[in-house]
This record gives structure tokens, C-alpha cells and sequence, in this order.
């Protein structure tokens, strides 16, 4: 193959795939978020998670811990506009629940609930 040909063909992909991304950004409409009060702010809600711990000592959060960590992001963070503290995974010692399901505290060893 030629070298005037191989150009030739580039020319033509190149040009190609222009007019498509073209067509596709005329065609494709643009994606609103819903209007709420979360969006109208600018983001989600901020939060810290407790993952660490639990994955690098294969083990649930003591109740210290957590206690720790909430006051560590509240002292820390909270200015900055993080609302929330939440963890993941090592339930398994929590069996306390609602009417409704809910988990009652991450674990059965815990004095007090998710809240502080």
C-alpha cells in the first residue's frame, strides 16, 4: 500500500470520526440532576467512612474507636462541610434490630446506638 493512500484513509477516519462525535454531541441531550436541596448547594453530602480499622485488624470497630473517629472528623472537618461518619462490613456481632430491620448498633457490645 502506498504511502499517498495510507494518509488518504487516515484522512478519511479522521474526518469520520469528527462528524461523529459531532452528530452524537448534537443528538445526545444533556442530563440534569434532579432539583432538590442537595443539588442546589452544589454536592452531596460529605462523609468520612471507617473502613481501615476493621480491614487491617480483621476485626469490628470497638465503640472507643468510633467515638474517636466522630469526634476526630467533628473536630477536624465538620468546617469544611462533612456530615457524616459511617462504616462498612463487620456486622456480624449485631443482632439488634428494629420492628422494622434496622440494625440498632454495629455491634451487640455497644452501649450506645449509631448516634452521639
Amino acid at each position: 500500500m502506498s504511502v499517498c493512500r495510507v494518509k488518504k484513509i487516515a484522512g478519511r477516519t479522521v474526518t469520520l470520526m469528527l462528524a461523529l462525535l459531532l452528530l452524537f454531541s448534537v443528538v445526545i441531550e444533556t442530563a440534569y440532576a434532579r432539583d432538590s436541596a442537595v443539588t442546589r448547594e452544589g454536592s452531596g453530602p460529605m462523609y468520612w467512612i471507617g473502613y481501615e480499622y476493621p480491614f487491617t485488624t480483621d476485626t469490628a470497630l470497638t465503640e472507643s474507636r468510633w467515638q474517636a473517629n466522630i469526634d476526630w472528623i467533628a473536630d477536624n472537618f465538620k468546617s469544611y462541610g462533612y456530615e457524616m461518619v459511617s462504616t462498612d462490613g463487620w456486622i456480624e456481632g449485631s443482632t439488634l434490630t428494629n420492628e422494622n430491620g434496622y440494625i440498632l448498633s454495629y455491634n451487640d457490645s455497644w452501649t450506645h446506638d449509631w448516634q452521639y
